[in-house]
């Protein structure tokens, strides 16, 4: 008989979140639409990434005497797409945890951490609230506190 290491928690955890897989990144840059093709994805979204980019860097635009720099704009491009990546991946969690029943009978998804049980609930609810507290984190970080 073979033993068989179990996966460290946090690689469930992360699976959970679907970091391992495409979702959160399409997810991201998605301006709410999804894409099944990812040549379509990518020509269909240049808008939203531009938008999201100078969405990022409105908030000194406000400031008159101010023009942002492109390394403020890069900043804030960057805070803006983790604050979305860490949301879509709480998101993910929170999708398995209500579909947790319905996963544990279905063969493509019988194997995902919270149907499987390699990831109880209520862990998968603290990590759903840390990335979710994370990315308000991120967002307070972005706009300096800011209430917009």
């Amino acid at each position: 008989m073979k033993a068989t290491a179990e996966r460290p928690l946090m690689l469930n955890l992360l699976t959970l979140s679907r970091f391992d897989k495409y979702n959160p990144t399409f997810t991201t840059f998605a301006g709410g639409r999804f894409s099944h093709s990812a040549t379509c994805y990518a020509s269909a979204n240049k808008v939203e990434t531009a938008w999201s980019a100078l969405l990022a860097g409105a908030a000194e635009t406000r400031q008159e005497h101010l023009a942002p720099s492109p390394l403020f704009t890069l900043r804030q491009t960057v805070f803006c797409v983790l604050a979305a990546y860490l949301f879509c991946g709480a998101g993910m969690v929170w999708n398995d945890w209500i579909d947790r029943d319905i996963d544990a009978n279905v063969a493509r998804t019988k194997n995902r951490p919270l149907a499987s049980g390699k990831v109880t609930t209520a862990q998968a609810f603290v990590w759903m609230a840390l990335q979710v507290i994370a990315s308000c984190v991120v967002l307070h970080v972005m706009l300096d506190g800011k209430d917009v």
